[in-house]
């Protein structure tokens, strides 16, 4: 059982008592020692410590009292393994004067990591005044001292070489992305990083990573299309599989199917200058003023996959494949040639007066417009199966297969961002201003962007899946094509 404190050894006592002032008593080393693996019992006879491992001169020494002296000795790294239990006072004539006992220090093995332990001892001795503590100084300075390189630091080394300490800076992408905590920030990349933080970004990040999933749509599959309508407070959702093809929900969570047509449906917006839903779908459109009550519109055959809105031009475009057509009220539809293409998504620049359409078939893969009638190939690599433009950062993003594409003027495109994964295919990409963020999801993961350029992922997938934004809730809707749980809301 452990005895933690300090004893005088029979020969230490009989020297206190006979040290004068001409023949003081000096204390010059500190032993330690491991005990033999415990605390073994102390007595008057004991002259030694049980398993010694090294003796250090004294390099420091303090009179915390009159009757008291407190000394410390350095401990090299070069002793470890090893785990100090007892300590020694020696003296100038090598014996031991006293021996503790103290809570274990664990010295590791030696490495580029290990350093020194200065270990001490309190005494208190009844004729103090004819103690006295050799101290070692030269001992002390020889003692090892390293620089270690710290968090967001390279170099360091033995301070008895010139040493050198590197900064590693981050990047402005590393100093906005929260997985990266081992860069260091200058004061200006500090301030960037506070001035591209608001309020609603971070709200935004928060949405990300905290969607619930709910069940209400999973009688029903071939979800394609969903929007939300700030005049009638509700989403809509439209698929392509049964004959309830309009799902209605006021808060995104509960969700009512009407059997309005048998026609598959592929897309549905609402037009805030026409004040009307307009669905498109395999050769026909479906309008609606209030969401209850549903005009068929015959617009030629096509598998009409995406519908977008441009109030500078006052038309409706949708695409399909190998076709186009525009309406100015969503009645009156005329069919335009753009060329062979599987046309799967349009969107509408107010800022460029540019229509840009992408596909994921044919020869050509992204087709630009400014009055919807004249159209022109400028891209023909990637598969791709939407699109959207952001007012505020001035740029196009389009995703397909494993591939993200950001363009500022629809006719040069770059790549931003390459999945590791095989066959990891974005089915929608969606800009919402009130967050300033993309968002985009596929199989593997939902992935927000504040410029188009750097993207991150919430390790959450979505297969198959079209997304809304409510900015009178605050809610974000993704619906999945297939599946368990296909309804996915933000809080």
């Amino acid at each position: 059982m452990a005895q933690y404190g300090i004893f005088f050894t029979q020969l230490g006592r009989d020297k206190i008592a006979s040290a004068t002032e001409g023949n003081p008593l000096d204390i010059t080393h500190i032993a330690v020692g491991d005990g033999g693996g415990g605390y073994p019992e102390i007595d008057d006879e004991i002259t030694s410590l049980v398993n010694e491992l090294g003796r250090y001169p004294i390099n420091g020494t303090s009179t915390p009292a009159p009757t008291q002296r407190q000394f410390s000795a350095v401990v090299p790294p070069e002793i470890g393994p090893a785990v100090i239990r007892e300590r020694g006072l020696i003296d100038s004539d090598g014996d031991l004067i006293a021996i503790a006992q103290a809570e274990p220090i664990e010295m590791p093995a030696p490495g580029p990591n290990a350093v020194s332990v200065t270990v001490g001892i309190l005494a208190t001795f009844n004729n103090a005044d004819y103690v006295r503590a050799i101290v070692d100084l030269q001992g002390f300075v020889r003692t090892t001292r390293k620089v270690i390189a710290g968090t967001g630091l390279t170099g360091g080394g033995a301070l008895s070489d010139d040493v050198t300490i590197d900064a590693d800076i981050a990047t402005e992408g590393e100093s906005r992305n929260s997985a990266i905590d081992n860069k260091l920030m200058t004061p200006n990349k500090v301030f960037r990083a506070i001035d591209h933080w608001s309020p609603e970004r971070a709200f935004g990040s928060y949405l990300a990573r905290s969607f619930t999933e709910k069940d209400s749509l999973d009688s029903f599959n071939g979800f394609r299309g969903v929007t939300w309508s700030p005049k009638l407070g509700k989403f809509f959702a439209v698929n392509s599989v049964g004959t309830s093809s309009i799902f209605t929900s006021s808060n995104g969570e509960n969700w009512s199917a009407t059997s309005v047509t048998s026609i598959p449906l592929f897309d549905i917006i609402w037009v805030e200058g026409l004040e009307v839903l307009v669905a498109v779908g395999i050769d026909a459109c479906i309008t609606s003023p209030d969401g209850e009550n549903w005009t068929v519109r015959n617009i030629g055959q096509g598998n009409w996959s995406s519908v977008t809105w441009s109030p500078e031009l006052g038309l409706l475009v949708a695409v399909g494949t190998n076709s186009c057509i525009t309406s100015p009220d969503g009645e009156n539809w005329t069919v335009r040639n753009i060329g062979q293409g599987g046309w799967s998504s349009v969107t509408w620049s107010p800022e460029l007066g540019l229509l840009v359409a992408v596909g994921n078939t044919g020869n050509s893969r992204i087709i630009k417009s400014s009055d919807g009638e004249n159209w022109e190939s400028v891209h023909s690599t990637n598969s791709l199966h939407s699109v959207d433009w952001s007012s505020e950062l001035g740029i196009f993003i389009a995703v397909g297969n494993s591939i993200f594409l950001r363009s500022t003027d629809g006719e040069i495109w770059e790549t931003v961002f390459v999945s590791d994964e095989i066959n990891d295919v974005y089915t929608f990409v969606k800009w919402i201003p009130q967050l300033g963020m993309f968002f985009s999801a596929s199989y593997y993961s939902l992935m927000t962007s504040f410029n188009g350029e750097e993207w991150f992922s919430s390790n959450k997938g979505f297969t198959n899946s079209v997304c809304s934004w409510s900015p009178e809730l605050g809610r974000m809707v993704i619906i999945k094509q297939l599946g368990e749980n296909k309804v996915h809301i933000s809080p």
